[in-house]
C-alpha cells in the first residue's frame, strides 16, 4: 500500500459566546484532508474562530511523518500531539515543533500490538487511551510511550469517548439491527451508556435511549465527556441530553445549532454509492 500524504494542523481557537451548560461541545472542521474536532469546556450559539497554525505535520522531505490512515488526534500537556495511524498501525508522539520524537505499535495480538486501532484521548493525566476495535482491547501508554496495561471489553462499543476527570464513556452496540422496509424505514435502534473509570471500574450506566436509524442517511447518536458527566445527541436534533457519572438523565441542553434533515435525495444518492461497487 502506498504512503498518503497527510497534514495534520494544530489549531488555536477562539470563542466569546454565552454559557448555556457544562457541555462538551464539538466544533468540526477540516484540514489537509483530515476532520478534526476541537472541545471547548462549554456549550455556546456562536461560531469558532480558527487563528493560523501553529504547526504543520506531514511535510518532512524524507516522509518520515506520512500517515497512511489518521484515527484520531489529542493534544497532550506540554504542546506533545499524539496521533493514532490505524493502518501503519502506529501511535506517534509529535514535539511542539512539530518533529516525530516516536513511533510505537505494530500490526499484531501481543502486548502494544494493534489490528485496527482508533484514538479514544488522554483518559488520564499523563496517559493515551488506544482502542482497537478488530480486538475490542483498550491499551494505555504513559506520554513516553510504553504499555502499562491492555483491558478487554465485555461489551462491544459503538463509540467511546473520556475526560481526564470523569472517565470513559462506552456507547454500546445497538442490538437486533432490523433492515429497512421497502420505503426506507426501519424501527429506530435501542442502546446504552456504560461509564467506567481509567481502571476500568463501573461507575454507572444509563436507561435505554434511542441510537438512530439503520438506514442509509439515518439519525445516529453521537457521544461527548465532560467533567461531571455525558452527553448524548444527534445531527437532527438541537437538544443534547445530559447524564450523570452515574447515567443518570440530567435534562438537555441546546446546542444552538439545528441539524440539516437528509432529503429523500440525499438517501437515494448514498444507496447509489453503496451499490456502484456490488
Amino acid at each position: 500500500m502506498s504512503a498518503i500524504r497527510v497534514r495534520v494542523r494544530l489549531l488555536s481557537l477562539a470563542h466569546g459566546a454565552r454559557r448555556v451548560g457544562a457541555l462538551t461541545a464539538l466544533a468540526p472542521w477540516v484540514a489537509g484532508g483530515v476532520e478534526l474536532r476541537a472541545q471547548s469546556a462549554t456549550a455556546h450559539s456562536a461560531s469558532w474562530t480558527v487563528a493560523p497554525p501553529r504547526v504543520v505535520v506531514g511535510t518532512a522531505p524524507d516522509g518520515v511523518d506520512r500517515f497512511l490512515s489518521i484515527a484520531g488526534a489529542t493534544a497532550l500537556p506540554g504542546g506533545t500531539i499524539v496521533v493514532v495511524d490505524r493502518d501503519a498501525p502506529a501511535v506517534v508522539f509529535i514535539g511542539p515543533d512539530g518533529r516525530v520524537r516516536r513511533r510505537v505499535g505494530r500490526s499484531g495480538s501481543g502486548p502494544g500490538e494493534y489490528r485496527s486501532p482508533e484514538l479514544i484521548g488522554a483518559c488520564a493525566p499523563g496517559r493515551v487511551f488506544v482502542f482497537d476495535r478488530m480486538q475490542q482491547r483498550v491499551t494505555v501508554l504513559d506520554t513516553a510511550g510504553r504499555v502499562e496495561r491492555s483491558q478487554v471489553l465485555t461489551a462491544e462499543p459503538a463509540a467511546l469517548a473520556c475526560h481526564a476527570r470523569s472517565g470513559i464513556a462506552l456507547m454500546r452496540m445497538p442490538q437486533g439491527v432490523a433492515m429497512p422496509d421497502a420505503n426506507g424505514n426501519a424501527p429506530p435502534l435501542s442502546t446504552r451508556v456504560l461509564m467506567l473509570s481509567p481502571a476500568f471500574d463501573s461507575l454507572g450506566a444509563s436507561p435505554a435511549f434511542d441510537a438512530g436509524e439503520a438506514r442509509p442517511m439515518g439519525r445516529i447518536a453521537r457521544i461527548a465527556v465532560g467533567p461531571s458527566g455525558f452527553f448524548v445527541g444527534t445531527q437532527q436534533s438541537p437538544q443534547i441530553a445530559r447524564y450523570s457519572v452515574a447515567g443518570v438523565p440530567r435534562g438537555t441542553v441546546r446546542a444552538g445549532v439545528v441539524g440539516r434533515a437528509p432529503t429523500r435525495a440525499h438517501q437515494d444518492a448514498v444507496i447509489e454509492q453503496l451499490v456502484a461497487p456490488m
